[in-house]
């Protein structure tokens, strides 16, 4: 049996040392259990990250290296991985090392078991900070709240897949591909490894507040459309509040024609609130439509500038 573990790659020179030495030691000792290929996916780096892969590809036939074009994003990156892929089952992992390489094991055992997907979940987030931590609570709260409960919490790309399990998931043709979601929908046997994330070992995080945002807006927009009932919802109730309002304006005045105010702060705040309504709305709208849009002009998710192994060198 063949395992692959694809590893996406972005500006990573000061981890893929480490990480080739930690990653290969973890692959030998299963060795009784299967064969691997080491995909690293790199997405558009511009530091020395390809020189490595390319030094450990001429010692080692089982790395291979696939490159982009340019940086397409980390979910584009573990697409083409798993498109080259062969194994009989497929494993992603990053290479900061926050996600120990011996957890592997752990998730091949776990499919020789039976699971068709294996879901790595983070027991202990060690290193990371607050803002981080309450972030990421925040975000699998809202995922939970409007995703009908699919994507379970503490899990991310650090996961394995059997051949079944990943041509199904290959089926799926969207644009922005929000894999923590369409795992568990395709369903198959599916189990947990629990395990304790550790620190970053070196460098800075390739996951900012801004591509965090986007990923919990392509997780929404993916497998949900409450926001747009929760906005029809706030007009309906916009508007029986302001008819309540407008009834009380009109026997305010009727029966103390002299003490009623004018009336322009009321008329201001209506304005304000069906104003600020419409403007959140449209913007809500446009984030679907604009997902619709990338979807129907049926853009390839990545583009390969060239492909490297042993054989090819």
């Amino acid at each position: 049996m063949l395992l692959s573990v694809i590893v996406p790659v972005f500006n990573e020179e000061e981890n893929l040392p480490v990480f080739l030495h930690r990653t290969g030691d973890a692959l030998k000792a299963m060795s009784d259990l299967c064969d691997f290929e080491l995909i690293f996916v790199d997405d558009g780096s511009s530091d020395f990250s390809r020189d490595i892969i390319r030094k450990a590809i001429a010692d080692d036939s089982r790395i291979r290296l696939i490159a982009l074009s340019r940086n397409f994003g980390h979910q584009a990156a573990l697409s083409a991985g798993y498109e080259i892929s062969r194994g009989d089952a497929v494993v992603t992992i990053d290479c900061d090392l926050q996600d120990p390489p011996e957890v592997i094991q752990d998730l091949v055992q776990a499919w020789l078991a039976g699971a068709d997907v294996v879901l790595a979940r983070r027991r202990k987030r060690s290193g990371e900070s607050m803002f981080k931590l309450s972030s990421a609570a925040i975000f699998y709260w809202l995922l939970a709240r409007w995703t009908d409960n699919l994507i379970p919490r503490n899990v991310g790309d650090f996961r394995l897949l059997s051949r079944e399990a990943l041509e199904a998931l290959m089926t799926l043709e969207e644009s922005s591909p929000f894999y923590r979601g369409l795992v568990p929908w395709i369903g198959f046997e599916q189990v947990q490894v629990e395990y304790d994330r550790d620190p970053r070992h070196l460098g800075t995080t390739k996951y900012p507040l801004r591509k965090m945002l986007n990923l919990g807006i392509d997780g929404v927009t993916s497998f949900s459309d409450r926001p747009l009932r929760m906005m029809s919802l706030a007009g309906l109730f916009s508007v029986l509040i302001s008819g309540a309002g407008g009834v009380y304006l009109i026997i305010s005045k009727i029966s103390s024609p002299n003490d009623s105010v004018s009336g322009w702060v009321s008329v201001v705040l209506l304005v304000l609130l069906f104003g600020g309504l419409q403007l959140f709305s449209v913007g809500l709208l446009g984030i679907y439509v604009s997902v619709i849009n990338q979807n129907g002009k049926k853009r390839p998710r990545f583009i390969v500038w060239k492909k490297e192994s042993e054989n090819s060198a």
